[in-house]
């Protein structure tokens, strides 16, 4: 799948498409498809970690030498120039691993294959060099290290490593104190040291449309990795990035093997994708580069690079939503489980972290998810027992909560600090649907408690003038995404005339052709954005009103090919967060795993 080729692709079009390749062990890599780093966070070498992830290694650099005249693959801007590379780029493809075709006045053809071991924190920096002149060509290739958060920019003063050579490399020491280090290594180039710092490099980050950021930070070069390349051949090298001291010499880390790993996980991702799908394919395979578990601490951890989302709990409840259209869609029955026990241990031992508020609403929304995995055909019956018994547990706890720490009022619905929010609500009514369908223990009760609350919200919430529910209680009556949850969840909690009326008002309200606006232009709580995620939700409203026919997923369709259209457009495999809604322009971090997973779910409604 080619993202750019020359003469195809305006070079200056694509300089701002992103893409993220995870090896889901801990390690990740955030670059533009023509190689510059114009942004914080892009790195070639990303270690993650719980509070803070770091760029380990920048990138990599090549120096080509023909003769008497020299080439560079740089593309970095610093305070005092732009130094560039793409202009050579011939094409970039993302799949089946990231590449990079280069033509150097004719004279040079380079190949750069980026290969994450599955297995481990190795990646392989595969190259193919054909040296297409009479000259020998002497070809250097220098690391750029740092050691910083994805917007905590160092300068030179700040940057105290130790370099070791190695017979095969070289060994950086990032941190004595820490214990972290990176190890740079090849076969088949030889290591010289010679440490340096480039200072200056320029990044710019577009946070809104009216506010850009500027980062200036100064990298570490230790020396460079150096081989020749005779006239009219052709020469394979490999560079291995390592966390630890790795045997490159180990078959397991051979190209060939890393590669064939790679093709065959992308396989298994895409099986029963037909052809014509690309798109979905690329959300495919993006899915299986978000996540990993902790597995000693039970802990779900999502690439911190890709949720644009600051506050613990939507944090989470990000993660949450995205498990049915990452993993329960794609079949990854048992990445899902394992993500769901994360997250009930966190919940089970973080709640100290959440106010009432978000805590309350984080386990309804998690309460939905389990639901959903147990539905699947895939769900083990001990699994099923497992989730069924926790569900009905934390119902049972919410009802029977003391006086002072009870959530829900008189007329059974969440109130919490006289605060009622409709989306907590939709999702309280619906776990307690989910509840009737697993147990039959006071099912009289239960039953009663639902339907009273059902006609309490409807009463409580929906304005039949201005044909919404609205977002607060006592607020004013205003079109919001909120609402549409009432219809999208396993059990919808308005139908008919209502929901009809609802759809209606947020079509005209909303509705917007890249995404879902949070709320109606005339609130004062709107902020200019559309988000693509909530168009999922928009449609699957649609759909459960409408019937699910040939006809209505056309209708459908209609409705989103505009925002189909730009995958792949600002990042590889996926749309971003959000979309100023005047200029059209994406904003936010490169993936977002919420919206990569609606999307999926969204092609799940339609197909």
């Amino acid at each position: 799948m080619s993202i750019y080729k020359k003469g195809i692709n305006k070079l200056e079009q694509c300089k701002d498409i992103e893409f993220t390749m995870s090896n889901n062990c801990g390690v990740y890599m955030n670059l533009t498809v023509i190689g510059e780093n114009s942004s914080p966070y892009h790195g070639l070498f990303i270690k993650q970690d719980e509070e803070n992830d770091e760029i380990y290694l920048s990138k990599l650099i090549e120096q080509i030498k023909i003769g008497s005249k020299t080439y560079y693959i740089k593309d970095i801007v610093t305070n005092e120039e732009k130094y560039g590379g793409a202009e050579y780029l011939e094409e970039f493809d993302r799949y089946p691993v990231p590449i990079m075709r280069y033509n150097i006045e004719n004279e040079i053809n380079m190949e750069k294959r980026y290969i994450f071991d599955v297995q481990s924190n190795v990646l392989c920096v595969d190259y193919t060099i054909e040296n297409l002149s009479k000259t020998n060509s002497n070809i250097k290739i220098l690391p750029l290290t740092t050691k910083r958060g994805l917007f905590t920019t160092k300068r030179e003063s700040m940057l105290k490593f130790n370099t070791d050579h190695l017979s095969d490399g070289v060994k950086v020491t990032l941190s004595i104190t820490q214990n972290k280090f990176l190890y740079l290594k090849s076969l088949d180039a030889k290591f010289k040291q010679k440490p340096h710092y480039i200072n200056g490099i320029k990044y710019s980050y577009k946070v809104t449309k009216d506010e850009e950021k500027m980062y200036i930070e100064d990298v570490y070069v230790p020396g460079y990795f150096e081989f020749n390349v005779k006239a009219n051949s052709k020469q394979n090298i490999q560079i291995y990035i390592s966390c630890d001291n790795i045997n490159i010499e180990d078959e397991i880390y051979s190209v060939s093997n890393l590669y064939n790993k790679q093709v065959e996980k992308n396989k298994m991702l895409t099986v029963g994708i037909e052809e014509s799908f690309f798109e979905l394919k690329s959300l495919a395979m993006t899915a299986s580069e978000l996540s990993y578990i902790d597995k000693i601490d039970k802990k779900f951890i999502l690439l911190k690079s890709l949720p644009n989302i600051q506050n613990k709990s939507e944090y989470l409840k990000h993660i949450i939503k995205s498990i049915e259209g990452n993993y329960i869609l794609l079949n990854k029955f048992k990445e899902a489980y394992k993500i769901l026990q994360g997250i009930k241990y966190r919940l089970e031992n973080e709640k100290e972290n959440y106010n009432k508020l978000e805590y309350y609403e984080t386990l309804l929304v998690y309460i939905e998810a389990l639901n959903k995995y147990a539905n699947s055909d895939k769900a083990l019956k001990s699994e099923k027992q497992e989730i069924y018994s926790y569900i009905k547990e934390k119902i049972d706890e919410i009802l029977n909560l003391n006086n002072e720490n009870r959530i829900i009022d008189d007329s059974y619905i969440v109130n919490i600090e006289n605060k009622r929010y409709l989306l907590i609500n939709i999702y309280w009514y619906n776990a307690l649907r989910i509840y009737l369908n697993i147990t039959n223990d006071n099912i009289n009760k239960i039953y009663e408690i639902t339907e009273k609350l059902k006609d309490n919200l409807i009463d409580t919430f929906f304005d039949d003038t201005a044909k919404v529910l609205k977002y607060e209680a006592s607020e004013e009556a205003y079109a919001n995404s909120d609402m549409l949850f009432a219809m999208d969840l396993t059990y919808p909690l308005i139908y008919d005339k209502i929901s009809m009326k609802v759809i209606d008002t947020a079509f005209k309200e909303l509705y917007t052709p890249y995404g879902i606006r949070k709320f109606a232009i005339n609130s004062d709580k709107y902020d200019g954005y559309v988000y693509p995620h909530l168009m999922t939700t928009f449609v699957n409203s649609n759909l459960r009103q409408n019937g699910v026919t040939r006809a209505t997923q056309k209708i459908s369709y209609n409705l989103v090919k505009e925002l189909l259209a730009e995958i792949n457009k600002e990042t590889v495999g996926t749309v971003k967060y959000k979309y100023d809604e005047k200029t059209k322009k994406a904003y936010g971090m490169p993936v977002n795993a919420l919206t990569n997973a609606e999307l999926i779910r969204l092609y799940n409604m339609l197909t």
